[in-house]
C-alpha cells in the first residue's frame, strides 16, 4: 500500500516546515510514516465529495470523480489535491515523532 505522493516529498516538506525528523530514521520508517499519514487522511473519506475514480477497489480515497472544494470548485479527477498530500505529510510527521499516536482514534 502506497502513501499519497512520495517519501522524498515528505522529507522535503518536513525540511521546509522546519520539522526535526529523528536522524536515525530509516527509509522503511519514512515509508511507513508516509503510508500511515495517508491512512489518517482516508479516515475522512465520508466527508469528501465525489467518489473514487477507480471504484471501490482503488487503494486510496483520492483521486476522486465529481469532487469539489468547499466553495464548489471542481477538483480534477486525475490527481490528488495538494492540500490532501500536505495533510498526509503533517500526519506522517506526527506519526513518525509519536509512533502509534493515531491508533487511539
Amino acid at each position: 500500500m502506497a502513501g499519497y505522493d512520495t517519501d522524498q516529498g515528505f522529507r522535503d516538506h518536513a525540511t521546509a516546515a522546519g520539522y526535526a525528523i529523528p536522524e536515525a530514521t530509516t527509509d522503511p520508517q519514512f515509508a511507513a510514516a508516509t503510508q500511515r499519514g495517508s491512512l489518517v487522511n482516508d479516515r475522512y473519506e465520508p466527508r469528501f465529495s465525489g467518489k473514487r475514480t477507480g471504484g471501490f477497489a482503488q487503494e486510496r480515497a483520492w483521486p476522486r470523480t465529481g469532487a469539489t472544494t468547499y466553495y464548489g470548485e471542481a477538483i480534477p479527477s486525475d490527481g490528488t489535491p495538494v492540500v490532501i498530500i500536505h495533510a498526509s505529510y503533517e500526519a506522517a510527521f506526527l506519526e513518525r515523532t509519536n509512533p502509534g499516536g493515531f491508533r487511539q482514534w
